[in-house]
């Protein structure tokens, strides 16, 4: 669930233990203060070398002081949590928006004749930048009655800029599927310079291929297939590309693709690096075709995207659908 109001913030971040503990050992505090505040007199006296009896009958006021207060005002301890939680993270918010402003609005790239989408951005070492984006034909500017979200004509393409601001007209095409039209890229710029590109395909086949698929298959509409998802690799910032090789099965998937093959595992979502080079990829595989039912798998590389291995499953449920997952 998502909810964009300050109190769900609050509300979650008050449920943390780390932040019970903080407000707990507060208020003790706060209660404490309180206590020695009502008596003067004992803060001079216990700076001596002995307690007097006085000295020890101010000491068990004060902590029977302390002891009252904390029951009667325990109860509202919840909703002193929210409510403090909820002023930091208003006061949060506030500050972040202030701090702000926009500057400009920057189209990066349009052409009627294209249906563009599913932008995908990073930062190269030399401080340039790299946009991944789909691009198929805009069916409507040639006569059709709709664009489809699939298209046998849909590639991968990109733009590079130098600063951000500025970019080309044209962009570059980054790889054309010889199967069939390619989805959604993700981008992840690698420690050593290097970047992965994960995507996947919709084939487009005829009534006669339709007729000799090996079942079960997944198809968009009654033309298109899907292939499953692929790895591009690129050595030189992004100016060319390669087909790594394919990432494993995952065991129970059992939809094929368009050759009779199991199909591999993709995503819509970016991939990203911890801090030991090991790179994770949250990738989907299919449960059921009727109802489609999809869970999430951990596939982690140690070698820079060359191999992969099935580290576990991040969401499984047999009536909930998962998809588009995605690191932050």
């Amino acid at each position: 669930m998502l909810c964009p109001h300050p109190l769900y913030d609050a509300l979650m971040f008050a449920s943390r233990p780390a932040f019970g503990r903080f407000l707990i050992l507060s208020v003790t505090a706060f209660l404490v203060i309180f206590g020695l505040a009502r008596q003067p007199a004992l803060l001079a006296q216990s700076t001596t070398s002995s307690f007097s009896n006085q000295t020890a009958k101010g000491w068990l006021i004060m902590t029977y002081d302390f002891v009252s207060s904390f029951r009667r005002w325990r109860r509202y301890l919840p909703s002193l949590a929210v409510g403090v939680g909820s002023l930091l993270t208003g006061l949060s918010a506030s500050v972040g928006q202030a701090a702000l402003q926009k500057r400009e609005d920057i189209i990066i790239y349009r052409d009627d004749r294209f249906h563009c989408a599913f932008p995908s951005i990073v930062a190269n070492k030399d401080g340039s930048f790299l946009l991944a984006f789909r691009r198929a034909p805009e069916r409507r500017a040639l006569g059709g009655r709709e664009t489809w979200h699939v298209d046998p004509n849909s590639y991968l393409m990109s733009l590079r800029s130098q600063d951000g601001v500025h970019w080309p007209k044209e962009p570059e095409l980054l790889f054309a599927h010889p199967f069939g039209g390619s989805q959604d890229p993700c981008l992840l710029a690698l420690w050593d310079g290097s970047l992965l590109c994960s995507s996947y395909g919709w084939a487009l086949l005829r009534p006669d291929e339709f007729a000799k698929l090996q079942a079960p298959y997944s198809t968009n509409s009654k033309d298109f297939v899907f292939m499953g998802g692929f790895l591009l690799k690129s050595l030189d910032a992004g100016r060319s590309w390669a087909l790594s090789p394919p990432p494993p099965v995952i065991k129970g998937e059992f939809v094929r693709d368009p050759f009779g093959d199991l199909l591999r595992p993709f995503d819509r979502g970016a991939l990203c690096q911890d801090a030991t080079g090991t790179i994770y990829w949250a990738v989907v595989r299919h449960d059921h075709l009727q109802p489609t039912r999809t869970s999430m798998h951990l596939l982690a590389s140690d070698d820079q995207g060359r191999t992969w291995s099935y580290r576990c499953p991040i969401a499984v449920d047999d009536s909930v659908t998962f998809g588009e997952p995605r690191f932050t």
